[in-house]
């Protein structure tokens, strides 16, 4: 058993084959492929929290360890109701607020925000930023259904570069029925015990 890797940067998914002849003239071959590294955007594992309302984001940059600058991540949920919670930005597991190379930049906390590699500074390391939006149920369904979240990173390496990725989270039945209706049958009387959950969403429901 033996491992091989890429010798240069990997920038899409790239198709990969390896073939070995024996003695005998025999051949075997098997194939896979390199995915890119550069950029990952996903929801933390049970970062979707229905109950407060909240969902924790990853960003994951330079996973290959290559020398990176001029990075700027632009961050994107317009429509789906979701506010970012400024405390909750972290980079490798601490406040950015507090980070020597990367700075936040928001204005308006409900649309999106920017985290930007300050100037004169590079990364040749991995490095995860963690962070926090708030949605609200009560100013409606998210744009495309789910609570979608995009983020563009843009850098250079060798030459100035783009990359979008995407993650999603899609609304429990709690949430977009605004609670729900449930029936156990009691085989015994013949008789339907019903459970109804309302206004799960905490609307301000008036008489």
């Amino acid at each position: 058993e033996y491992k091989t890797k890429a010798v240069n940067r990997i920038y899409e998914s790239t198709p990969v084959s390896n073939a070995v002849e024996i003695h005998n003239g025999l051949t075997r071959s098997a194939s896979g492929a390199f995915e890119e590294q550069i950029f990952v955007k996903r929801v933390q594992t049970d970062g979707a929290n229905f109950e407060n309302k909240t969902i924790t984001w990853e960003l994951v940059i330079n996973h290959d360890k290559k020398t990176m600058n001029n990075i700027v991540i632009t961050d994107a949920y317009i429509g789906n109701h979701m506010t970012l919670l400024p405390d909750s930005v972290l980079l490798d597991g601490n406040p950015l607020t507090a980070a020597r190379k990367f700075e936040l930049e928001t204005s308006n906390n409900s649309d999106g925000f920017i985290i930007r590699l300050k100037a004169g500074e590079s990364i040749d390391k991995e490095h995860t930023i963690a962070f926090t939006t708030s949605f609200d149920p009560t100013q409606g369904a998210p744009a495309e259904g789910n609570y979608r979240n995009t983020a563009t990173m843009t850098y250079f390496d060798t030459a100035a570069r783009t990359i979008t990725k995407s993650a999603e989270v899609e609304p429990q039945d709690y949430t977009t029925n605004n609670g729900s209706k449930k029936g156990e049958y009691n085989a015994r009387d013949k008789k339907i015990k019903w459970t109804i959950d309302v206004n799960y969403n905490l609307h301000d429901v008036q008489d």
